[in-house]
């Protein structure tokens, strides 16, 4: 499986070569901002694996410790609003990115 940011929610298997943004309007020629509702992160492989996310430049939106085989889940009450994201480490497993 490979990485789809075309649909919602966003699947990624690995690090991704550009920004949200960039794909999307690379895709689709237009770009609104973000709403990001709830991230899911399952199928860590051992015990320290990370998953890093960050704005597309240089600031750490968010970073998560694995433990193997123990899905983690982020859910934003209300949703929050991101200009960009771009997921930068994973070391194992699937993240699904939930958009409002």
């Amino acid at each position: 499986m490979s990485n789809n940011v075309l649909q919602n929610p966003v699947i990624l298997t690995g690090t991704m070569a550009q920004s949200y943004k960039a794909a999307i309007l690379a895709a689709s020629g237009s770009f609104n901002m973000l709403l990001v509702k709830k991230i899911v992160w399952s199928g860590a492989a051992n015990n320290g694996d990370s998953l890093v996310i960050t704005d597309g430049a240089s600031v750490t939106l968010l970073t998560l410790i694995g433990q193997a085989n123990a899905p983690q889940e982020v859910t934003f009450f209300p949703a929050v609003r991101w200009r960009d994201f771009q997921l930068v480490t994973l070391t194992s497993g699937t993240v699904e990115i939930f958009l409002a």
